[in-house]
């Protein structure tokens, strides 16, 4: 029996110089994401999304979310992990990134 699919919210944070991604590294390979993470059960996504901010960035105030502006699936090889991505667009205050 297959899992449900999890729900990972992202930021998609863009600026004169490029997109904000952030590192990350599992098993000692290194890769990069949008910033984000999952969402826990009875949460909203945009709380979901702000307390990654916050984990991940140090982001406090001077967030405002734009709304969804992507949607995604992936689903690994085999039947293995199902994830369905929400990405919102991002506007940080000055001096935030």
């Amino acid at each position: 029996m297959h899992e449900p699919p999890r729900v990972r919210v992202a930021a998609l944070v863009v600026s004169d110089d490029g997109i904000l991604l952030v590192r990350h590294e599992k098993a000692g390979r290194a890769y990069w994401l949008l910033p984000g993470g999952g969402v826990e059960p009875g949460e909203e996504l945009a709380v979901a999304l702000r307390r990654e901010l916050r984990e991940e960035c140090g982001f406090g105030t001077g967030v405002h979310l734009r709304g969804p502006v992507a949607l995604a699936e992936s689903i690994a090889p085999h039947g293995g992990r199902h994830i369905i991505h929400v990405v919102f667009g991002v506007d940080l205050d000055d001096g935030l990134v």
